[in-house]
């Protein structure tokens, strides 16, 4: 939180009166705080956690671990990659299920992100869900 028309902020635990919150916080750190002033609201941060264990009881699997089967790329669309114009298969994040490799170049697009699979690395879902990509090792002969 912050006063009105100041560039900086003061974190205040988000539990009941904010605004007094504020004050008290601002009065701690300067020694003074003037009742008359409007505080506002930055930045709110929420954090909320829940087991694993209960979520497929609870709000359900997600769509990928409920799929079976290999999965096949939703397309394939032009990308320029390392300057050269190349067709690339690109998967909907949500359709790749546990155990899922992606072989170079791909793309796999989701909600809020786009993650690309460049020449030289793969991608695997893990059994949780995480999308790790990797860099294939070559051997270089160095040292030989």
């Amino acid at each position: 939180m912050r006063w009105r028309g100041q560039s900086h902020e003061l974190t205040v635990p988000g539990r009941g009166d904010l605004a007094s919150a504020f004050r008290r916080a601002y009065r701690r750190l300067y020694g003074q705080a003037d009742a008359g002033r409007t505080a506002e609201i930055v930045t709110m941060r929420v954090r909320a956690a829940e087991r694993p264990a209960q979520w497929p009881s609870r709000i359900g699997a997600p769509a990928a671990r409920r799929k079976s089967g290999s999965p096949r790329p939703a397309g394939i669309e032009p990308m320029v990659l390392g300057g050269r114009r190349i067709a690339v298969p690109w998967w909907r994040r949500e359709d790749l299920p546990p155990g899922t490799r992606i072989a170079d170049p791909a793309r796999i697009v989701e909600y809020s992100a786009t993650t690309i699979v460049s020449p030289g690395w793969s991608g695997r879902v893990e059994a949780g869900g995480t999308l790790r990509i990797i860099r294939r090792w070559r051997r270089t002969g160095a040292g030989r």
